[in-house]
């Protein structure tokens, strides 16, 4: 669970789609956000949304979504597929 929230003290936007308190993912907040959020954004947290879930909840398209990223939002993907986990 730690790694994960690394990953959220790493890339800032994302603290507020996490109860780290109480280790809780604030999926409806998540969802409503989607349309609003940059599109590199809203792929991120559908990618974090999966790793927390443990299944692909908010359909994190690999292959469409990936290109969304920014180069930060894209290394710590790749961080990620080196050396997955779940919480």
């Amino acid at each position: 669970m730690e790694r994960f929230f690394a990953i959220l003290s790493r890339v800032k936007f994302t603290q507020t789609y996490w109860d780290i308190e109480n280790r809780e993912m604030k999926f409806e907040l998540i969802k409503s956000d989607l349309n609003v959020l940059s599109s590199g954004e809203a792929s991120f947290l559908r990618f974090l949304a999966g790793v927390w879930s443990g299944y692909n909840i908010l359909e994190f398209d690999y292959i469409k979504d990936f290109q969304n990223l920014n180069s930060a939002l894209h290394k710590e993907y790749c961080l990620w597929v080196k050396d997955p986990f779940y919480p």
